[in-house]
Formats: structure tokens, sequence, C-alpha cells
């Protein structure tokens, strides 16, 4: 009532707003599907390496940057409370990830292509909700793969040249 002309407006309560699915609406809208809860796993039940993010992230954020990254998805740890968003990427593609925006690293994966199931026989499961990058590209991850073996190939022989004329 301390605004200047309070008297025009009426507040009207939507009794059947529902958070949950508005949060769920917009991680679809950036890209992402919820899987379920525990580890994010590939096709033969292989869990995914990831990386949690040093700034505090909401769902819809988390998918938004799993997506714009080429990631196959993501985990949203929930730890006392406290959410967590943890990208993930396929085995071997973590020379593709510039680690400094980042304040921990899991590296115990082995998964490789999109996000088909969750794991939840793995301890700590429970803190875990798995979701999925709608818009993943294996190819392009196995492209990505072939370029990097190429360039390591390259600077592999640059250095022995460069070593040779010394």
């Amino acid at each position: 009532n301390d605004i200047t002309n309070h008297q025009d407006y009426t507040c009207y309560k939507n009794l059947q707003y529902n958070s949950v699915l508005s949060a769920e609406i917009k991680t679809l809208k950036a890209g992402s599907l919820k899987i379920g809860d525990g580890f994010c796993a590939d096709s033969t039940g292989s869990i995914y390496d990831g990386a949690t993010t040093s700034q505090t992230l909401t769902v819809a954020e988390c998918a938004t940057e799993a997506v714009s990254r080429g990631l196959p998805g993501f985990e949203m740890r929930d730890q006392s409370g406290a959410p967590t968003c943890v990208l993930l990427f396929e085995d071997g593609d973590k020379d593709f990830v510039d680690f400094s925006h980042f304040k921990a690293t899991r590296d115990q994966g082995h998964a490789t292509g999109g996000v088909h199931s969750t794991r939840n026989d793995i301890t700590n499961h429970q803190e875990y909700t798995c979701y999925k990058n709608m818009q993943y590209n294996t190819a392009l991850s196995a492209e990505n793969k072939a370029l990097k073996a190429t360039l390591d190939s390259v600077l592999s022989r640059l250095d022995a040249l460069d070593g040779g004329s010394a």
C-alpha cells in the first residue's frame, strides 16, 4: 500500500501454480529433459565424468550451460540443501574442458554417447538428479575426438622436429 496508485491494482494468487512444474518447463526450454534421480548413465550403464561449477546455478541455468557447451547432460546435486550443477562429459572429453571455472571434477566415468538412464546403486546417488541434453550430437563429439587426436599427432611431430634441431 506504499506505492503510488496502488488502489488501481488488485492482486490475485494462482492456486494451481506449481513451481516444480514451472522449473521443469524452463529446463525443457533450455534443451534438457529430467531423466530421474541418481547418476546419469549411458546405454551400457557407465557413468559420466563431471565438473562441478564454481558458481551456484539453477536447474535451467545448468541446462543452458550443458547445451551451450555441447555436453551430454548434467546432474544437479543437492547436498544439505545446497544445489550444485555438475556438467557431464564423455570419457576422454576432459581434454576439451577448461577447468578454471570449476571447483571440482569427477574423473571416474567411462560413459560414451548420450544420456540413457540413471544409476541408483552408487554411493551418494540419492543426492543427484540426472538431466539429458536433448540436443546432444554424438557425431560431433566423435569428430572432436578425431580432431584432438590429429592435433596431438601434429604437436608431437613438431616437438620431435624441434628437439631434433637443438
